[in-house]
């Protein structure tokens, strides 16, 4: 296998290239995943705060013997 030295232009149009056509940053995609991640995270916890709080409709009230 041989390694091709390429001149300063050679390896500027290359990279130019490279980076403007053919390869794509997973970062912003990775990024907007985490995003989405923390948020849901977050409403859920948020929910189960507000379901704590919150009394259940279901549940007997004092003095209510089920009859």
């Amino acid at each position: 296998m041989q390694i091709k030295i390429y001149d300063d232009q050679q390896a500027h149009a290359m990279a130019t290239q490279f980076f403007g056509h053919d390869y794509q940053d997973p970062g912003v995609m990775k990024w907007g995943g985490f995003l989405l991640s923390e948020h849901t995270a977050c409403l859920q916890a948020a929910t189960a705060a507000a379901d704590i709080k919150k009394p259940s409709s279901q549940a007997p009230r004092a003095g209510d013997d089920g009859r």
